[in-house]
């Protein structure tokens, strides 16, 4: 009851949301797309989201697209995804699916039901993501869901964005302001 009383002022978060939170497992600012709420079973395979035995509505829209990745301590690097639309909560996003990048298994095949107060999430660029999957970037690759109390909000608006070659990239290390990104609504 607790942690729900934390969201009492805010609308709890349904599929196809964007959240900000704090990730349970390293304490950080996280932002993710919410998947699945308490009592959705979602299953992962073959490439596609099942929420609640029902395939979570994708088509392809572009092959190959560009785009800039920078991980941790790395230098950028240059990745050609898919671009894919996705349907989650009656909200189209874009995803990315990069099979060059899919290394990671899941760590399980089996069905996930959502736990009470908590969410599953996952990231847009699905083969990319320390997300709920992947035990949120922690030391264990295993399932972790985010606990109500741990979130901060719905994110809204993109108010700042960075990326290879933006404005000032030459004084960062190539990495820039992404200024026609700024003030976007978040979808």
């Amino acid at each position: 009851m607790g942690e729900r009383r934390a969201l009492r002022h805010r609308p709890l978060p349904g599929e196809g949301d964007v959240i900000v939170f704090e990730n349970p497992i390293t304490g950080q600012d996280y932002i993710k797309r919410v998947v699945g709420i308490p009592g959705d079973v979602i299953e992962l395979k073959d490439d596609r989201v099942y929420l609640n035995g029902h395939v979570v509505p994708a088509q392809l829209a572009d092959r190959h697209v560009e785009v800039w990745d920078r991980p941790e301590d790395s230098p950028w690097r240059l990745q050609h995804p898919d671009l894919w639309k996705e349907t989650l909560g009656g909200k189209e996003h874009d995803i990315l699916l990069d099979e060059g990048l899919r290394t990671r298994e899941a760590p399980t095949s089996e069905p996930i039901r959502v736990p009470p107060n908590s969410v599953f999430v996952m990231g847009d660029n699905r083969d990319n993501s320390l997300d709920s999957r992947f035990g949120l970037g922690g030391p264990r690759r295993a399932v972790v869901f985010v606990p109500y109390g741990n979130i901060k909000g719905k994110a809204m608006i993109i108010w700042l964005s960075l990326s290879h070659g933006g404005l000032l990239s030459g004084l960062f290390g190539d990495t820039g302001l992404r200024t026609e990104r700024f003030f976007r609504q978040v979808r």
